[in-house]
């Protein structure tokens, strides 16, 4: 009668890991979030590192544009956006390489946005 109490708690243990880490942990977490501007030259270059919590059968490059997208959507288009990924916060922390990198770049036609404004004398 023991054992099964037991078995029975260990079950529901992993169950509830189970749908923890399922359901409640994301599929990503932006950690650090490094941008620089020059308004000289109208650039934005930013350095995006991710900690990838599910791996889903190693599709980094899809997580990457699903990444560089909500990025744009929520932030506007740099001309420089570097992602590194890597594998959890320890790997982070201990100054490990990312496992994946990835550098877009956008094209301007120009650097300079000249804005003309006209001067009227009273």
């Amino acid at each position: 009668m023991k054992k099964k109490k037991i078995l029975i708690v260990v079950i529901v243990a992993l169950l509830i890991g189970i749908c923890y880490y399922n359901f409640c942990i994301p599929d990503y977490l932006i950690h650090n979030s490094i941008s620089n501007s020059n308004s000289y030259h109208n650039t934005r270059d930013t350095k995006l590192d991710v900690i990838v919590y599910h791996h889903y059968f190693g599709d980094y490059d899809k997580l990457m544009e699903k990444i560089k997208d909500e990025f744009i959507e929520i932030n506007g288009e740099p001309t420089t956006l570097e992602i590194n990924l890597y594998y959890s916060k320890r790997h982070y922390f201990s100054s490990d390489k990312p496992f994946k990198s990835k550098e877009y770049h956008v094209e301007r036609s120009s650097f300079l946005n000249v804005v003309k404004c006209s001067q009227t004398q009273i």
